[in-house]
Order: structure tokens, then C-alpha cells, then sequence
């Protein structure tokens, strides 16, 4: 049967090699925890396989390797779900670790859910050896299966020594037979027996998830998740996922002989919508004429995995492989440019992970990629300038930051690296000159995330390769928002707006909120004020309210959308012809909801701000709404020049209204807006030393 398969992001994606061909290296890194010291927690376990054996390489932390360190296997056949009782070989303190501290203390060893202990790996300064662990049973002394001793160094000289090598055959797990290298594991590190009266003591320090934040010692534990070599582990829930094949001249049929593809020529369950989909040269998605269609190696690809037991498809979560050479050399990617803003879905071409911040390319691109998160239902953009390392099969948008035509991506074999990827966040680290302000929408449906104000050193008030255009979500979204931007005179949604920490004059950055489906309260939330820069604050305008907060003053804001027609929800499959996962653009007649006014501070001495002006005030138009005139009222406190101007929610000037000098005292202006459309207006007074914004609306 068939399966239906899950690429969850946030675990290790790794895809096995065929028979005969060598994987690359990936690294794996300890859990960070120091019970017994960090030895293992703070270490680093490597994995390598030419086909036939696999080499691993074990650099230790701080602490002295003087305990035992085990490895339990999964080959994917039927083995254990825990190491109980059942399972109590004290032949010597390998097998004692094995067993779990020796299993006469009753206490159980669980491991996660789809994983089943086939084999397991012991090492102490005395010997390494790998034992077969029996299915079912009782295994008392001497129960254990012996299979081998480890290559290579096998062990570590000395309680001091750095690192140490081991090696076994795949042949020795049990797989080798029809082609495949991939395992799962999990690691801990204890102490595995001192006699009756001292049964053993287990650590906090090891691989896989479920430690905490002190030593084990002798009490049950349960694994809540594993690692994986030479396989993709699927999981999670049913939904889209952007993916890589990491071997060159990949077709469909390199993914369709795991799980079904639909809709696509020679795949399965004819007449369906197609669930697999590439992103074309011409900027649209598209499925492929049939299975054996090649999209090009380092180009990326969305797939739709279901849950479910029915077209022969099996319950999350499985395995997912692939079999084939990873590429040889560097892999040029031709992007869809020749304008700004343009979009390419890309992909690690190897089988190791990659550092995007070394992938070139021959145009300007934006210093964000943007990942989809299936699991959060949204997209999420992380900047590479800090380095920013992902897995095999890992599949990614690129943004085009200039107009140039012929644009390529260069993945280099160099490019490959040994660092592990963050199983999270890609590994992400944010450059010192950059930081981030980013917004999250909360509906009933769903929470739109990549929303981000991006302050950096380099940035400017004009479009850079730090602005990022918001695409459209690749499930229906019931909720999203984006800031209202311009390029090359259009009106477009951005994801990420980029502004320079040499910014000395306020600004304010409108954002569109858009809602289907029912009327709803919804939630807006912020993080990342702490990186600001001190000098500025941040005002968020409800333009529909007519409230505005300090953000620092708040923790989140709660407001209603009302819907007077209900729209029907999008069905997720039918991508094909349609904008889902493409830019998104304002819809006509939209107004923004909400505006973020950010004001830098000026700093002034002790003397000017006591001579500062005690009566400078913009007053609110009036009326407002208005049409076509509507009038201001302002005061200055000192004379000098005096400058009022009209922006519209792009922040391009429509009018000036003043502009000379005033004595102190009180002024009004009026504003006749004939042939101006109508719409959200801000009105700026800048005297002598003082910058003050309103906002008015414009109904015609």
C-alpha cells in the first residue's frame, strides 16, 4: 500500500541516498543540558555513509567521558517501545546501560511514539560494542544479541580525549537489503550500575526530546521525540509542504513511490484535484504534465499530504526517502526575474544541510526567505545575513530586490556545512545591525505571523533587499494582514517593511487587515519592542475607532471586524490557475486598519528643552470625514519655518499646505481635496524642532 506522507517543519529533514551512494555528513547536536558535566550534552554526534557502512564522529563537551553513553536504534522493523523490566542483561556495564540502568530498579525507559529500539550502540572507555535488541520477550543475562564491535577508534582512549570515531556496517542494523541507509535514534548518558545497592543513575544529557532541566537519576523517562539519519520523518498534520528533491534529475515519480500523487498523468486517483504543484517561469503554479516530469534540480516543489486511511492512503506519521546521486557540482537556478518583487520556490539540491548565507546569486534578492510552516499555518521569513542553515528536502521562496532580467542562484558544493540546522527556526541568527519588531493577527481560524518591522543599519525609506511582499497563504486563511507599501508606483502588500536605524523624522506604516468568512473579534499582538532602538516609540492608530496606544503602554489589542456578506472559504487543493502562495496584492477600494507611527526622538540639552515651545499643537481636521474641504487648526510657540503636508498611506506627498514662516501664535488652513480620491490621509506639521501626524479620511 501506498502512503500518504507529512514533511513536518521543525524536524530533522534528512533523505537517504541509494544503495551504493555516499551521504553526505550530518551533524547532530547533544541536547545542551550538564548533569553528568556536558559531555554528551554539550557535544556533537556526526553521521556519514558510503553505501555500506556508516562512520560516525563523537566530539565531547566540557565534562570527562568517565559513564556510558548509549544509542538506541530504530532500522523501522518491529523492536521495543520501552526497555522495562523485561529487558535486564547485567553481563557487564555496557549491557547494563543498555538495559536501562539495569532494569531490576522497575523503572522503564519509553521511547517516542513510532519509534521501536531494533539495536543499540554502548560506549564507556573499556569497550564499544552494538547489540540486537529481541522483539518481545524476556531478556535476562547474557539476552542481549552481541553483533559487533565498532570500527575505528571504537571508543575513547581516555576520559579526556576530544572526539573518537566509531563505525558498523548498515548490514549490521539490519538494512542494506533493498538499498537504504536510514535510521532513527536517541541517545542518554548514565552511570549504569555500581552494584545491588547502587542500581544505576541516568542523566539529563542526550539526543531526542523529553529531558529536563535535571538529571534523570533513577525515575522513569520517556523520549518525546528522536532523530533521524538518511531519513525524512513525517509527521504532524495534514497540509501543504514546500519540499527539495536533494538528488539531481528528480522526477515526480521519485516522490510518487511513497505516497500518492494525484490529478498528475500516471499518478493516482484520476479526475482529483492535483496535489502535487510546481512554481512555473512564468510566475504561476502549475502541475506537472505527468510523472516523469523534471522541474530542474534546486528548484522547489508543493505537495499535499493527507491523513487518512481512504484512495490507499495511510495514517500520519510515516517515512519518507528518496534514492539517486545528490548533484556533483555547483547547481545554477535560473530565478523568475526581470522585475522587483518577484518570486522563485527554490530548494537545497543536496543531501547535506546548506548555509544560505553563502548561496550567491547574480541579481539583487531579498536578504529574507520565506519558509511555510504548515504546523502554524502561515509563512515565515527568516534574514540570512546572520547565516541561516537548512536541511535536505527543505524547499523555499526566494524575492527578487531589483529589476534586472537573467537572474540565477548558485547552490555551491561549498556551500554544504556540517553545522546542524535548528530543527525550529532554521538555524536562524539575526545580525547585530539588524533587528525586528514582528506582529501576529489571532482569529478563530487561524494566526497570521509574518508581519515584521525590520530596523537595520543598511535599510532605507525606498524599496531594499530587506522589504519583502507578502504572499498569499497556501491554505485558506481566515485572517491576514499586511503593511500597505508602493513599488514602481503600484500599490502592493508587504510582509516585511524595511526602515534605517538613521531615521530622523516620524513615519507611519498602515496596515491592511482582510477577513472572511463571519464577523469575529480579533487579537493583535507584538514582539521584539525590547530591540528598538530606546529613542523611539511606537503609536498603533485603530483608524476605525479613532483609539491610539503607546505600544509599550499595552500588551496586545483586541478589535472587531464586522463581515456584512459571508465569502466562501477557499478549498485548499484547487491551487492550480489560482493567486493561493502568490504575491499578494490590495484589493480595490481596501483602507487600512490599523497605522504604526514611529517618532525617533531628538535629543536636546538641558537649556533647549527648557526653552522649548509650551504651545505647539495640530488639532484634529474638521469635519472628518470630510468632502471635498475640510479645515486645521495648529499653534506654534515660537516664530520660524512651518510646514504642513498631506501623505496618503503609501507615504507619497498628495499636497503641501504651508510652507513659510510663522510668529508665535495660533493658525488654521483649509484643504480642498477636489480630484483627490478618497481614502485614509496623514497631515504633518514640522516646526522648530517639533514633528507632529494626524490622520483624516477623505469620502466622497
Amino acid at each position: 500500500m501506498k502512503k500518504r506522507i507529512q514533511l513536518l517543519l521543525g524536524a530533522t529533514l534528512i533523505v537517504f541516498m541509494g544503495f551504493g551512494q555516499a551521504f553526505g555528513q550530518v551533524t547532530f547536536n547533544g541536547n545542551s543540558n550538564s548533569g553528568f558535566g556536558g559531555t554528551v550534552g554539550g557535544s556533537s554526534l556526526s553521521f556519514a555513509s558510503d553505501g555500506t557502512t556508516i562512520t560516525a564522529t563523537f566530539t565531547k563537551g566540557a565534562g570527562d567521558f568517565n559513564d556510558t553513553f548509549v544509542i538506541y536504534i530504530s532500522n523501522g522493523s518491529s523492536g521495543r517501545g520501552t526497555i522495562n523490566t523485561d529487558i535486564n542483561d547485567r553481563a557487564d556495564a555496557n549491557r547494563s546501560a543498555i538495559s536501562y540502568m539495569e532494569a531490576a530498579t522497575g523503572k522503564v525507559l519509553t521511547f517516542p511514539s513510532d519509534f521501536e529500539a531494533t539495536h543499540a550502540i554502548a560506549i564507556n572507555t573499556t569497550f564499544g560494542g552494538l547489540w540486537s535488541i529481541p522483539s518481545s520477550g524476556s531478556v535476562g543475562n547474557n539476552g542481549l544479541t552481541f553483533v559487533t564491535g565498532l570500527g575505528g577508534d571504537g571508543k575513547p582512549a581516555s576520559t579526556t580525549d576530544a572526539s573518537f570515531t566509531f563505525s558498523f556496517d548498515l548490514s549490521d542494523i539490519g538494512l542494506n537489503d533493498n538499498g537504504g541507509n536510514a535510521f532513527k535514534f536517541v541517545a542518554t548518558y548514565l552511570n549504569p550500575f555500581g552494584g545491588d545497592s547502587n542500581l544505576g543513575f541516568a542523566s539529563n544529557e542526550g539526543y531526542g526530546d523529553g529531558f529536563g532541566g535535571s538529571n534523570v537519576g533513577q525515575e522513569n523517562f520517556t523520549f518525546t521525540d528522536f532523530e533521524g539519519y538518511g531519513t525524512v520523518y513525517i509527521s504532524g498534520s495534514a497540509g501543504w509542504r514546500l519540499l527539495s528533491l536533494p538528488i539531481t534529475g528528480g522526477t515526480v515519480e521519485d516522490v510518487s513511490d511513497d505516497t500518492p500523487v494525484q490529478g498528475v498523468t500516471g499518478g493516482d486517483n484520476s479526475g482529483s484535484d492535483a496535489n502535487f504543484i510546481i512554481y512555473d517561469e512564468t510566475g504561476a503554479f502549475e502541475q506537472p504534465t505527468n510523472v516523469s516530469t523534471a522541474w530542474g534540480d534546486g528548484l522547489g516543489f508543493g505537495l499535499y499530504f493527507f491523513d487518512n486511511t481512504t484512495a490507499g492512503s495511510s495514517e500520519l506519521p510515516v517515512t519518507l526517502d528518496a534514492s539517486g546521486s545528490e548533484p556533483s557540482s555547483d547547481v545554477v537556478v535560473d530565478l523568475y526575474s526581470g522585475a522587483t518583487g518577484r518570486y522563485t520556490l527554490v530548494g537545497n539540491p543536496f543531501a547535506s544541510n546548506v548555509d544560505l548565507a553563502d548561496v550567491s546569486a547574480n541579481i539583487g534578492i531579498s536578504s529574507n526567505m520565506t519558509f511555510w510552516d504548515n504546523e502554524a499555518g502561515s509563512y515565515t521569513s527568516e534574514n540570512i545575513s546572520g547565516g541561516l542553515v537548512i536541511q535536505p528536502w527543505q524547499g523555499y521562496w526566494v524575492q527578487t530586490s531589483n529589476s534586472t532580467a537573467g537572474g540565477q542562484l548558485t547552490f555551491g558544493t561549498a556551500d554544504k556545512t556540517s553545522s546542524e540546522a535548528d530543527t525550529t527556526h532554521f538555524d536562524k541568527a539575526v545580525p547585530n545591525s539588524m533587528k525586528e519588531l514582528s506582529f501576529t493577527i489571532q482569529s478563530s481560524y487561524n494566526t497570521e505571523k509574518n508581519l515584521k518591522i525590520q530596523v537595520a543599519d543598511d535599510a532605507s525609506m525606498e524599496w531594499d533587499n530587506y522589504d519583502l511582499i507578502k504572499l498569499g497563504s497556501l491554505i485558506p486563511q481566515n485572517a491576514s494582514a499586511a503593511f500597505v507599501g508602493n513599488l514602481d508606483g503600484k500599490t502592493v502588500l508587504k510582509g516585511i517593511e524595511a526602515i534605517p536605524t538613521s531615521l530622523n523624522e516620524e513615519i507611519t506604516l498602515p496596515i491592511l487587515v482582510d477577513l472572511t468568512g463571519e464577523s469575529q473579534t480579533l487579537t493583535l499582538d507584538w514582539d521584539g519592542l525590547d530591540k528598538m532602538p530606546d529613542s523611539w516609540s511606537f503609536m498603533l492608530h485603530d483608524y476605525e475607532t479613532g483609539i491610539s496606544y503607546d505600544l509599550e503602554s499595552i500588551e496586545n489589542y483586541e478589535f472587531d471586524v464586522i463581515i456584512n456578506e459571508s465569502q466562501e472559504k477557499v478549498n485548499p487543493l484547487s491551487v492550480i490557475n489560482n493567486s493561493i502562495g502568490t504575491p499578494m496584492r490590495a484589493k480595490s477600494g481596501s483602507t487600512p486598519r490599523f497605522g504604526i507611527t514611529i517618532t525617533p526622538s531628538t535629543s536636546v540639552s538641558i537649556d533647549d528643552e527648557i526653552a522649548a515651545p509650551t504651545e505647539f499643537e495640530l488639532g484634529q481636521n474638521y469635519p472628518n470625514p470630510f468632502n471635498p474641504t475640510t479645515n486645521i487648526n495648529y499653534s506654534v510657540g515660537e516664530a520660524g519655518p512651518v510646514n504642513i503636508t498631506v501623505y496618503n498611506v503609501m507615504g507619497q506627498k498628495v499636497a503641501e499646505l504651508l510652507n513659510t514662516t510663522k510668529s508665535a501664535g495660533s493658525y488654521q488652513v483649509s484643504w480642498n481635496a477636489t480630484g483627490v480620491a478618497s481614502g485614509i490621509y496623514y497631515y504633518r506639521l514640522t516646526a522648530p524642532g517639533q514633528v507632529l501626524t494626524r490622520q483624516m479620511t477623505l469620502i466622497k
